[in-house]
């Protein structure tokens, strides 16, 4: 994911501490191998291999049922300032 035009999507710790349990919860969901991450101010690597769910179910729990929604809300922004 990216932030639209590299817009900040983590400006605190926090952000960052909740995206992680984020990643937690929805690898229980979709059963995938999290190998690394990266969380950047304005994106996010991941490297992870598929389980249960495709790449593209994955990717929409992360950004769709997790932290970046209440970053951006946090914000006043909207999630359709992210690319997934």
């Amino acid at each position: 994911m990216r932030g639209i035009n590299r817009q900040t999507i983590f400006e605190e710790d926090e952000d960052s501490e909740k995206f992680l349990i984020t990643i937690k919860n929805c690898q229980e969901k979709s059963g995938y191998e999290l190998y690394a991450y990266c969380l950047m101010g304005n994106h996010i690597h991941l490297l992870l291999k598929e389980g249960k769910e495709e790449r593209g179910i994955i990717m929409w729990r992360v950004e769709y049922r997790g932290t970046v929604p209440l970053c951006c809300a946090k914000r006043g922004l909207s999630s359709a300032t992210l690319l997934c």
